[in-house]
């Protein structure tokens, strides 16, 4: 069972390299599809400081709340309000956190977005081009993946489900790994 509780918790993840932003629609669809509240999707940049991120925020069922992150940190600064400017202008819901006292990060800014899951992918790889277009990113920029959380229980329930209707479904192995797949 140790195996199967580190396939639904991803905290020690795996980086793709070399990814432009135009390649991680499978992965952003894959991030809104598979994992839950709290769980993280971060490209960093590979040849200057800097990073994306976005989080879920909230879910239930097809439904999820997403939200782009951005420290107002000394790689970010200088572009911080133009990022702020360009999200709000979209039209995004947007909050700055502000953390008196803290030089290093005085504000964060974070934009969120929520809508049925078919309808985010294309929402979010929006949020990330602008984002990274204000930060001075290029288009031929390259990142460094890496996705972290825990498994959604709907689709822990949706794997428990195609598990249980497979041929080899029916079997002691595929019973367990079903019950296991329900209580998690």
């Amino acid at each position: 069972m140790n195996l199967l509780n580190a396939l639904l918790h991803w905290n020690k993840p795996i980086a793709y390299r070399g990814l432009l932003l135009t390649d991680i629609k499978r992965f952003v669809e894959g991030f809104l599809h598979q994992l839950g509240p709290g769980s993280v999707l971060l490209l960093e940049h590979e040849t200057r400081r800097g990073f994306l991120q976005l989080a879920i925020v909230d879910r239930r069922d097809q439904w999820l709340k997403v939200e782009y992150g951005l420290p107002d940190a000394d790689w970010s600064r200088d572009q911080f309000d133009q990022v702020h400017d360009a999200m709000e202008n979209a039209g995004y819901s947007i909050e700055v956190e502000t953390n008196e006292g803290n030089e290093q990060i005085p504000r964060f800014l974070r934009v969120y977005v929520e809508g049925n899951r078919s309808d985010l992918t294309v929402a979010l790889l929006q949020v990330l081009e602008t984002a990274a277009n204000k930060l001075e990113f290029g288009v031929e920029d390259r990142y460094t993946l890496q996705v972290m959380g825990e498994a959604a229980p709907e689709y822990t329930d949706e794997l428990a489900t195609r598990l249980e209707q497979s041929p080899r479904g029916g079997g002691l192995f595929g019973r367990t790994i079903t019950k296991f797949l329900r209580r998690s």
